[in-house]
């Protein structure tokens, strides 16, 4: 009788167990399943509100590219700088952080000091005024940078050829030119494709202290332009002119090194038989650069 009783009792604690740990699964089951459709409805919800913010940014895109045309085939286009500055403050503070569309703002901007300082140039103002012309448009730029703005300057006075001027406004503001602003200078020519912004300060050296890195800089963007340009004859005045360099400084000539061999590549992307000297000393630069590692791994044993 005991037994029978102590069995019972035994089935009757494993259905009730059994059946609160159903219970138990079941509820596990229905908050995950609530759980999973909460955070699937604001996954999605996210998604949507990530898709309008994408679409917003490229309406102003457009909006921006139009404007932007319209300069480009207008001389006057003064009326539509504010609608112009409006769209470009509002689309740059969006996209602030986002680097695919660093190209379009600097394009556009520079678009529009070109278009107002030939305007300046058409109507014979002094220099003085020109450069104020650039400047007023550069006060509706929301948060630019002193280096950016000195840059900007510089681009718009040596793509018309004007790089003394340009030395010659940094010399009256006490601005010394720098890295940074070689940089940047650089990225406005790589963005715009546009190679006659850096091809004055090219042919003037000296007014960047003989700095070999610097001027490594700027024949590595003239050769990125000029191979995307297609353009092979500058391509070809550039390795030749890089080489005539060499003979006045052969030691430190390793620093052209990254442009010659970025001159190389687009003669071969033009399916064009490289230059003998130019496959020669590229040789000569790899064979350098060999030696100099194995010298490197010697010296730490």
């Amino acid at each position: 009788m005991n037994l029978i009783f102590k069995n019972t009792k035994q089935l009757f604690f494993n259905k009730n167990n059994n059946f609160l740990r159903f219970n138990y699964n079941y509820l596990f089951i229905s908050s995950q399943f609530k759980l999973f459709s909460t955070n699937n409805s604001s996954n999605l919800q996210q998604q949507k509100q990530n898709i309008e913010i994408e679409n917003n940014k490229k309406e102003k895109l457009k909006q921006l590219e139009n404007c932007v045309n319209f300069v480009k085939i207008s001389s006057t286009a003064t009326k539509k700088y504010s609608n112009y500055l409006s769209i470009y403050n509002q689309t740059i503070l969006d996209d602030k952080n986002l680097k695919k569309y660093k190209n379009v703002f600097i394009n556009s901007l520079f678009s529009i000091l070109q278009e107002f300082y030939f305007e300046g140039i058409n109507k014979k103002e002094n220099d003085n005024l020109l450069i104020e012309r650039i400047n007023s448009v550069l006060d509706c730029i929301e948060d630019l940078s002193l280096t950016k703005r000195y840059s900007f300057v510089g681009a718009v006075l040596m793509s018309d050829n004007q790089a003394v001027k340009f030395f010659d406004f940094l010399k009256i503001n006490k601005v010394e030119l720098n890295s940074n602003h070689i940089e940047y200078i650089c990225r406005i020519a790589i963005s715009t494709k546009n190679p006659t912004i850096v091809e004055p300060i090219v042919d003037m050296p000296d007014f960047i202290n003989r700095s070999l890195p610097l001027l490594a800089m700027l024949y590595e963007t003239l050769a990125l332009i000029y191979g995307k340009n297609e353009q092979l004859d500058k391509l070809e005045w550039l390795w030749k002119f890089i080489l005539n360099r060499k003979r006045h400084r052969g030691r430190d000539f390793g620093h052209f090194r990254f442009a010659l061999n970025r001159i190389a590549h687009f003669y071969r992307c033009a399916n064009t038989k490289l230059p003998r000297e130019l496959s020669t000393i590229l040789s000569r630069l790899d064979n350098n650069t060999l030696i100099f590692k194995k010298e490197k791994e010697e010296r730490k044993l």
